[in-house]
């Protein structure tokens, strides 16, 4: 089964970087790839659903906590990780709180952030209310 993800980070290269590696897995594929949080609502707004939002936390305007608050809000089903740099326990705190099903550091390497983004997808598949 396919993984569909929507790519949200305000850096154009880190999102092309994440985007090789989550497109070298056969069984994930970024639907989309956007800059903002408000481009990833309109997104949301607009198209199917994707499996997994997977969003950077530092962004100007609606920053990946508040795009998981909104989202997890319009679209409750929906999954959402951070993947970001910020490793300070309170925010990772406040993304849970906001509805992340999961949280993944820039700093994590190749294997680990797959794995990271399967367990996520896998605990939607099997049971919605795991997290």
């Amino acid at each position: 089964m396919m993984t569909e993800i929507l790519l949200v980070d305000d850096h154009h290269l880190v999102r092309n970087g994440i985007r090789l590696i989550l497109d070298s897995c056969d069984d994930l594929s970024v639907v989309k790839e956007v800059g903002s949080g408000e481009e990833a609502l309109d997104y949301l707004q607009k198209n199917k659903t994707p499996d997994l939002v997977l969003t950077d936390i530092n962004m100007k305007e609606i920053d990946g906590i508040a795009l998981i608050h909104i989202a997890k809000r319009k679209f409750p089903t929906i999954r959402t990780s951070v993947l970001s740099m910020v490793e300070d326990s309170t925010v990772v705190v406040d993304a849970f709180n906001a509805g992340a099903d999961g949280y993944l550091t820039k700093g994590t390497d190749y294997s680990e952030l797959l794995f990271g983004i399967s367990q996520v997808c896998a605990c939607a598949v099997s049971d919605p209310d795991a997290l």
